[in-house]
């Protein structure tokens, strides 16, 4: 899939590095951008949705699709990013906790981009506002009690259906 950045970019590197020239926490923070879209990516493509690109711009990026997708797939797939992301922060505080983090200011700065930084940038997108993935991601919980509300729902009229069929059977005899 293609990977454009936007005229906005250089906004969003000078907020994550407090407006100093720190190109490794520019890198860092496009990591950070990347993985959050390969969350999205992922779960589209286990919804066998295409993936048509990936835009990076000054506040975070989009992973984008053609396909119409249910609001059930909607919000799963919002919360693909954050969850990537959540993998990213266990991985890079594993490796600090076993000791395979290198020492110095440059792996500290490395450190704290991958831990507060993706934090902060995770909460913001789980924010309940339009173009967030917040939007469609705190939906999950109130689908699920439609979907289990749906099911015993279908339950029910099975068994009233089968009441209802063994009674006529019954009278025919």
């Amino acid at each position: 899939m293609p990977v454009y950045l936007h005229l906005t970019l250089p906004i969003g590197l000078a907020l994550a590095s407090q407006f100093k020239f720190r190109p490794l926490i520019w890198l860092v923070f496009l990591v950070i951008v990347l993985v959050h879209e390969a969350g999205h990516a992922v779960l589209l493509r286990r919804y066998r949705l295409p993936v048509l690109q990936v835009v990076l711009h000054g506040f975070g990026g989009e992973c984008e699709t053609t396909d119409w997708m249910t609001p059930w797939q909607s919000a799963v797939v919002a919360w693909g990013g954050v969850l990537a992301q959540a993998l990213l922060l266990v991985v890079s505080s594993l490796s600090v906790s076993i000791g395979l983090w290198p020492s110095g200011a440059a792996a500290s700065d490395l450190y704290v981009t991958l831990t507060s930084t993706n934090l902060l940038v995770a909460a913001f997108n789980l924010l309940p506002f339009r173009p967030l993935d917040g939007r469609q991601a705190w939906r999950l919980p109130w689908l699920a009690v439609l979907r289990v509300r749906h099911a015993w729902l279908a339950w029910r009229v099975a068994r009233v259906r089968a009441t209802t069929a063994r009674t006529k059977r019954e009278r025919l005899h």
